[in-house]
C-alpha cells in the first residue's frame, strides 16, 4: 500500500462520472457501479488474496470521513488485525434511496401546481411527462444529463414544437432544483 495517500479532492469526487475505482491512496477507492451508484472501498492483502472492503456509499461518507476509517483500516493491517473489525466500531451508514427522475417530477409539480391558475395545467405537465419522457422515469435524478434531455426532446421538436419547449422549460426548471437539493444535502 506504499504510494501517495490522498490523491483525490472533493470536487474531483463530486464530478466524477466514469465507473471502476478510483485510488485515493492508501487501499482506499471511490468505486463507482455502471449505474452511477458510488461507495467508498478499502482495499488490501491478507495470504496472497486481496480483500475489498465496503465503507459506506459516498453520498453519505465523505471523502474526509472514508480517509479517517481508510487510515484505521491501514494500522489495524500493520499490527495484523481484521480491518473489518474498525467498521464494527460504527453504526453501519445506509444506503439512501435513489430518487429517480419520475418521482422527482411528481414531487417538483406538486410543489408548485397550487399556483397554477389554470388546473388543465397540472394534467398537461403530468401527461408530458408520461407520453415524452417515460424513458427517464426510473433514471437517477442525478444521471439524467443534456444527451437524456435530447433524446427526449429531438422526436417531438419539429412535430410537437409546443409540447417540446414546454418539457425543455420543465427540464430546466427541474435542473435548477435538483441543484439546489443537491446543495442542500451536501451542506447539511
Amino acid at each position: 500500500m506504499a504510494g501517495a495517500l490522498n490523491k483525490l479532492m472533493v470536487r474531483g469526487v463530486a464530478t466524477l462520472k466514469v465507473s471502476g475505482r478510483h485510488a485515493d491512496g492508501g487501499g482506499l477507492y471511490l468505486r463507482i457501479a455502471t449505474g452511477g451508484a458510488r461507495s467508498w472501498v478499502f482495499m488490501t492483502a491478507s495470504n496472497g488474496k486481496r480483500a475489498e472492503i465496503g465503507i459506506g456509499p459516498a453520498s453519505s461518507v465523505s471523502l474526509a470521513i472514508a480517509r479517517r476509517i481508510a487510515g484505521e483500516m491501514r494500522e489495524a493491517v500493520a499490527v495484523g488485525q481484521d480491518p473489518r473489525g474498525i467498521l464494527g466500531t460504527e453504526a453501519p451508514v445506509e444506503e439512501p434511496a435513489v430518487l429517480t427522475f419520475g418521482a422527482f417530477a411528481d414531487q417538483y409539480i406538486s410543489s408548485v401546481e397550487d399556483g397554477w391558475l389554470n388546473p388543465v395545467h397540472r394534467q398537461q405537465w403530468r401527461n408530458s411527462l408520461r407520453d415524452h419522457a417515460a424513458m427517464l422515469q426510473n433514471v437517477p435524478v442525478t444521471d439524467v444529463g443534456t444527451e437524456n434531455v435530447l433524446a427526449v426532446l429531438q422526436p417531438i421538436w419539429l412535430t410537437k414544437a409546443e409540447t417540446a419547449r414546454g418539457c425543455a422549460g420543465a427540464s430546466r426548471r427541474f435542473s435548477t432544483r435538483q441543484r439546489r437539493a443537491a446543495f442542500v444535502h451536501v451542506t447539511a
